[in-house]
């Protein structure tokens, strides 16, 4: 630690844990600085800290799109898409819904708002949306309403996805 430690505020700190500490400490209020720091920290760990700690979808995909690290990019439109779902599965606000839909990134997001969704239309978007065959799988056997599998399955190119759904012996209207 050097002296002109004492004077600074902890986030700027030469000791990584005092800065993740400080971090750890910071609510939504911090918005602008947590983005800050994801930006520009030194160390990778209070930068994904960071990224995990931000609440607001745009601030995040922003991060994202200008982001030099890969893998602090994908954690930041994995975050994003966690908070994106938690909106697009509500029934109380379609209009929100759907646009939180339409604002995600991850793949995953995508598939988990197509099995869980209470609204029909917010399904079929985040449905549409879904181009990977191993994904659109994981809709066909997650889903609980029929109309769901079977356009997930219908999206399907992959014979051997299409084969592996088929033996496994789930439900019938994915099988047939």
């Amino acid at each position: 630690m050097s002296l002109v430690d004492i004077f600074r505020r902890k986030w700027k700190h030469s000791d990584p844990r005092k800065r993740a500490e400080a971090v750890r400490d910071m609510g939504p209020a911090d918005l602008a600085r947590l983005v800050h720091i994801a930006r520009e920290d030194a160390d990778e760990g209070v930068r994904e800290l960071a990224v995990k700690k931000i609440t607001s979808p745009e601030a995040l995909i922003e991060l994202a799109d200008d982001a030099e690290d890969g893998a602090l990019a994908d954690l930041a439109v994995q975050r994003a898409g966690e908070l994106l779902v938690t909106v697009a599965v509500r029934d109380d606000q379609p209009g929100d819904a759907l646009s939180a839909v339409e604002r995600i990134r991850d793949t995953s997001a995508l598939v988990d708002v197509a099995i869980r969704a209470p609204l029909e239309e917010v399904r079929s978007v985040a449905l549409g949306r879904i181009d990977d065959d191993r994904a659109l799988a994981d809709v066909a056997r997650g889903a609980k309403r029929e109309e769901t599998q079977c356009g997930a399955v219908e999206r399907i190119r992959d014979p051997g996805v299409l084969r592996a759904l088929a033996l496994e012996g789930g439900r019938r209207v994915v099988a047939l």
